[in-house]
């Protein structure tokens, strides 16, 4: 096993487990083939991440692209900084696949998917709010605590105002 291949192993193996990937040639098929119009072989990623072969050039290009970074720095290592250059976070690929998804997305859509993310972060932070309350010091309950006896504390089901 030469330089260059044990170190590309090293840089793929580095590359699936900082974005909490599993290193199994069977997963990452399956990822390039469902986020990437790339597909290869178990066979050829296991030969990949063993060091025994180095991906052609459009698999680096498609490895690069799904964890995020340049095919130069999966393919050779970083390069020193020659500027300044914005880190980029470690988004899991799911995500990031996810939000280049919404930003092709037509402005109507845009807003409606902004909506429904409102709408959950809401029910959230609701969810939160309840979990924090301290039984104790709940009022209103009934004796069994089975529920509320009046509907002052009551929070307003989704989509409703409380008045």
């Amino acid at each position: 096993m030469n330089d260059e291949r044990a170190g590309f192993a090293q840089r793929l193996r580095k590359a699936l487990a900082q974005h909490g990937l599993e290193e199994s040639p069977t997963a990452i098929e399956k990822l390039l083939s469902q986020h990437t119009a790339f597909t290869v072989t178990s066979q050829a990623i296991s030969a990949w991440l063993s060091g025994k072969h180095l991906p052609k050039q459009d698999a680096i290009r498609a490895l690069a692209r799904l964890f995020g970074i340049e095919p130069h720095e999966l393919q050779y290592g970083s390069r020193k900084a020659s500027g300044v250059r914005e880190p980029q976070p470690p988004w899991p690929v799911e995500d990031r696949f996810a939000i280049e998804s919404f930003a092709s997305l037509p402005d109507d859509y845009r807003r409606l998917v902004r909506d429904v993310i409102a709408t959950l972060e809401d029910a959230a932070a609701r969810i939160r709010e309840v979990e924090r309350r301290d039984p104790s010091e709940e009022k209103g309950l009934s004796e069994h605590g089975n529920g509320p006896k009046t509907t002052e504390n009551r929070t307003a089901p989704l989509g409703e105002e409380s008045e």
